[in-house]
């Protein structure tokens, strides 16, 4: 019988799955992942506050200790998405099912929006609360963010939704300007495609630069220690 060696660790069969059993290492690959960029975006918060104090290397410190609760709070989102998600499509098509009514869906879709753009808006501090404040504690995290958003909800969720309105339309634009609008049956140029893909790299790392920075911004608005901060400058 033919056999491929693996190196120490074994040999692999003719049709055997070469990632099998790699699951574990995926996911241990992941949760780095998420770690680094965590740290990333948490360092980057505290950075971007404009205080003297918050240097590079407080920044370092407030993204390598606050990665781990960042996680924690990606972990406890997921959860909560996956369970209420599953709750209320259900309930949603059991409506739609019950009424086969074409305003219903669209009712129920729109509601869906509102509300999402509703629970972003309500916790969208979270990185700044747990860089600035230092927050460690997921739930506390999540608490605190729903406390400082009390009675700006609307407005914080306006902003991030004319933020996603231009990010499409650069997108749009981008796309126009490198790859045009192929005719039916005609695909981009080579060239045309690279220069998309090199746009692309170029604007998602900018986007995520300024979402973090807005984030702060926002953060530092709502934020009862900013305000006493930027009124004992003026004092």
């Amino acid at each position: 019988m033919m056999r491929m060696s693996l190196g120490a660790g074994g040999t692999l069969t003719p049709g055997q799955n070469p990632l099998a059993g790699m699951g574990f290492s995926i996911f241990i690959f992941y949760i780095l992942y998420f770690l680094v960029i965590f740290a990333q975006q948490i360092a980057l918060s505290r950075a971007s506050t404009g205080r003297a104090d918050d240097t590079f290397a407080v920044a370092l410190g407030a993204g390598l200790r606050g990665a781990l609760p960042m996680l924690g709070v990606l972990l406890l989102y997921m959860i909560a998405g996956i369970g209420g998600g599953f709750v209320i499509g259900l309930i949603f098509a059991g409506l739609i099912a019950a009424t086969q009514s074409a305003a219903v869906s669209f009712l129920l879709g729109l509601m869906m929006l509102l509300a999402f753009f509703y629970l972003f808006a309500r916790f969208s501090l979270l990185l700044p609360i747990i860089a600035i404040d230092e927050v460690r504690n997921p739930f506390a995290a999540i608490g605190r963010a729903w406390k400082l958003t009390a009675g700006n909800s609307v407005k914080v969720a306006l902003i991030w939704a004319l933020v996603l309105i231009a990010m499409i339309a650069v997108y749009f634009v981008v796309f126009l300007v490198t790859v045009g609008m192929p005719g039916p049956g005609t695909l981009a140029s080579p060239m045309a495609s690279i220069g998309f893909f090199i746009a692309m790299i170029v604007i998602g790392l900018t986007v995520g630069l300024y979402m973090v920075t807005l984030t702060t911004a926002i953060y530092n608005q709502l934020s009862p220690s900013s305000a006493e901060l930027t009124a004992e400058a003026f004092e």
